[in-house]
């Protein structure tokens, strides 16, 4: 039933390992015109258009800097 799903689906599933490349992706890839089989093995970043990638990178630095804030302004105020 679970392999069903899997292979039925117009979502796309799929699974990384703990260093990051892609270890598993169901057939939904195909509607996107890549291969499941080549995917394997890649980085999800490699299918992440630039843009989205530098907005992601953007958000990051910008949430780096909440925290770092966020950390320094009790120190700040007590000074």
């Amino acid at each position: 039933e679970l392999s069903s799903i899997l292979h039925n689906t117009p979502d796309i599933i799929y699974r990384l390992d703990q260093n990051g490349p892609l270890t598993y992706i169901n057939d939904a890839a195909r509607r996107y015109g890549y291969e499941p089989a080549a995917m394997i093995g890649t980085s999800i970043l490699d299918y992440v258009h630039p843009i989205w990638l530098r907005l992601g990178a953007l958000t990051l630095v910008a949430i780096g800097l909440t925290v770092m804030v966020l950390a320094i302004a009790p120190i700040l105020l007590a000074a």
